[in-house]
């Protein structure tokens, strides 16, 4: 068969978006299809813009969107301003792959947005993701949630209404900068202040369960739990251990906390952290399901982000 547009020419196959028959000339390969030079110049254009916005999103900070309702959003905005009513965000999976939609977030359903270094496992050591350098305060903020968060305010006296931005004590953690939702706060403290407030609501509540039968040490690690403070928490309930080592009620309550620390660990995808306070429950109780499976989950989890790092 002669190609319609060069008769000294066979036909080698057909465009794969219009039909139209064409020889080598006409005809253009790729990713195992034919396509005339319309519809090639088309693709090309495509792959072009495609490649633009990947760079671009490189360099935009990746956002944690956490929601006041718990859920949970991922993605790049092209402006996110504090000062307005919300922001578009450009979506993306939890393994950072985009997922083509974008979605306005209302500042006020919010409880935070998270500047982070990765949206899959926790990036190790620095990554070079300088995006926010802290010049105001020291401080600390408790959400109404029951999560605390050390730091510093990124502006001096940039801590009110309606939110800011803090960054994290932590330089280590996944997350770079917090912008906090004031509404979503039960509190900002200096490190001095919140540390007084806590002794104070902690004395009282050694007052109030005195006649409980309970030692100073599980009381204190009962209001840290109440608290999420979960790693202070451990630790009063670790050194009641050695004093009623065959006791059922320590031991559901280590396991509770031990518990919490693992999801607080996954949620940052902390992995190897996660894995290892699950073991201490097995350790516990080798019997307990819910961190049997933990433990597997966990095990694929590593497993997956190890082949990642190694990629």
């Amino acid at each position: 068969m002669q190609c319609p547009r060069h008769t000294d020419q066979e036909v080698i196959g057909y465009c794969a978006v219009c039909g139209e028959f064409g020889c080598a000339d006409c005809l253009r390969e790729y990713a195992g299809g034919l396509y005339c030079r319309m519809h090639m110049e088309s693709i090309v254009s495509r792959i072009r813009q495609h490649a633009v916005h990947t760079e671009q999103a490189k360099e935009r900070p990746k956002l944690v969107a956490r929601l006041l309702t718990g859920s949970v959003l991922r993605g790049y905005s092209l402006r996110l301003n504090p000062e307005e009513r919300g922001f578009h965000l450009e979506e993306v999976s939890e393994q950072g792959a985009d997922l083509s939609r974008t979605r306005y977030v209302p500042f006020h359903e919010l409880k935070a947005v998270f500047v982070v270094r990765s949206f899959g496992p926790k990036a190790n050591g620095d990554d070079g993701a300088v995006y926010w350098r802290p010049s105001g305060e020291d401080l600390v903020v408790r959400f109404r949630d029951g999560e605390t968060l050390c730091g510093r305010a990124h502006q001096p006296g940039r801590t009110g209404p309606p939110r800011f931005v803090m960054i994290p004590e932590d330089t280590d953690s996944n997350n770079l900068a917090v912008l906090a939702e004031y509404t979503a706060l039960e509190g900002v403290y200096s490190p001095e202040a919140y540390q007084e407030k806590l002794g104070e609501e902690l004395r009282t509540c050694l007052v109030n369960h005195s006649h409980d039968g309970m030692s100073k040490e599980e009381v204190s690690g009962d209001f840290y739990f109440a608290h999420h403070d979960y790693a202070r928490a451990l630790e009063h309930y670790r050194r009641i251990t050695h004093l009623a080592p065959r006791s059922h009620r320590i031991r559901k309550k280590l396991i509770a906390t031990e518990y919490n620390l693992a999801a607080g660990h996954a949620r940052r995808r902390e992995y190897e952290e996660a894995h290892a306070c699950i073991m201490r429950i097995l350790d516990l109780d080798p019997h307990h399901e819910k961190a049997r499976e933990k433990a597997r989950v966990l095990h694929h989890a590593m497993k997956k982000a190890r082949a990642e790092r190694g990629a």
